[in-house]
C-alpha cells in the first residue's frame, strides 16, 4: 500500500513539473507571459484534508465526464464553499488518469479576483497554451511560429484560441480545468471568457473535456446551458462528510481545540448540518 502511494506521489510530481513548462525556452515563456497556475493549485492543495472530494471523483457525473466525447461538467457552489479545493482534487485525479500516456494532456487555470493577471480570457488562453505546449513534442515549434508572427506584442485572443485548438487536436484527449469563472469581472471580462468556452464547445472535438467551477450566477448558467447530468451542486452528503472529517481532524490536531474533544460527535453533527461547503 505504502509503495503504491509513493508511486502515485512521484507520478503527480513528474506531471506537475511537465505542466510547469520548464522545457519551453525562457525567451518564449517571457514573451508569452502566461500566469503560473501551479501557484494557485498548490495553495488549494495545501487547504485540502486527506480524502476531500472523493465523493466528487467517484460520482457518476465525473466518471461520465472523464470518458464521454466533447464533455462538459460544471461544479457550482456558494462563495467560500471550497470549489477551488475540489478543483485541485479534480486536477490530481486527472493527472493520475493520465499517468505517462502522452496521448492525454491536461491544462488548468484558476481565475482570481485579487490578481488582475488572472481574470481575463487572454490570461487563461496563454496559461493553457503554455501548459499544453510543454506536453506536445512540437509544442516549442508551434510557440516559436506564433512568436515570430507577433514579436512586437501579444497575439489577440482569437489567434491564441486558434492555436489552442490546434494543440488540443494533437492529443487523443485534452482535459481543460477552469476554476472560479465568477471571479472574472462580470462587466469587464467574463462575457469574453464565456464566449470563448462556448466557441470551444462548438469545435465539436471528441477528445476535449471541459471542467469548470463557479457560483451559480445567471450569466454563467445561461451561457453554459447544461442539463442536470452535467452539473454538480455543492450541497450533498459527500460535502457533509468532507466537513465532518475536517472538523474531527482539527479537533484532534489543534491543541487549542482539544478541550472540545468530548463533544466531538455533537460538534460534528451541528457544524456539518449547518455548513454549505467544505
Amino acid at each position: 500500500m505504502l509503495i503504491s502511494l509513493i508511486r502515485v506521489f512521484h507520478v503527480l510530481l513528474d506531471l506537475l513539473e511537465l505542466v510547469r513548462t520548464k522545457q519551453i525556452s525562457l525567451d518564449l515563456r517571457n514573451w508569452l507571459n502566461a500566469p503560473d497556475a501551479t501557484v494557485d493549485h498548490n495553495v488549494a492543495c495545501a487547504k485540502k484534508h486527506p480524502g476531500t472530494g472523493t465523493w466528487l471523483i467517484k460520482s457518476s457525473e465525473f466518471l461520465a465526464w472523464l470518458i464521454e466525447e466533447n464533455s462538459v461538467l460544471w461544479l457550482k457552489g456558494f462563495a467560500g464553499s471550497g470549489k477551488s479545493v475540489l478543483c485541485s482534487t479534480v486536477i490530481q485525479s486527472v493527472l493520475r488518469h493520465r499517468g505517462y500516456d502522452h496521448g492525454i494532456s491536461i491544462a488548468f487555470f484558476y481565475f482570481t479576483f485579487n490578481n488582475d493577471s488572472k481574470q481575463n480570457v487572454s490570461s487563461m488562453l496563454r496559461a493553457l497554451l503554455l501548459q499544453l505546449s510543454s506536453q506536445c513534442q512540437d509544442g516549442h515549434t508551434n510557440l516559436t511560429r506564433l512568436h515570430e508572427s507577433y514579436k512586437a506584442g501579444m497575439p489577440p485572443s482569437p489567434v491564441l484560441l486558434e492555436y489552442l485548438r490546434l494543440l488540443i487536436q494533437k492529443f487523443r484527449h485534452s482535459y481543460i480545468i477552469l476554476d472560479a469563472l465568477d471571479e472574472s469581472p462580470r462587466i469587464a471580462s467574463r462575457g469574453y471568457v464565456l464566449d470563448t468556452l462556448e466557441t470551444m464547445r462548438k469545435w465539436g472535438l471528441s477528445g476535449l473535456h471541459l471542467f469548470v467551477t463557479s457560483r451559480d450566477e445567471p450569466d454563467i448558467r445561461e451561457s453554459l446551458d447544461l442539463p442536470n447530468t452535467q452539473q454538480v451542486r455543492m450541497q450533498n452528503a459527500g460535502i457533509d462528510k468532507d466537513i465532518a472529517d475536517f472538523i474531527i481532524s482539527r479537533l484532534g490536531e489543534d491543541r487549542r481545540l482539544r478541550k472540545w474533544s468530548p463533544y466531538c460527535n455533537k460538534i460534528k453533527e451541528i457544524l456539518a448540518k449547518g455548513a454549505r461547503g467544505v
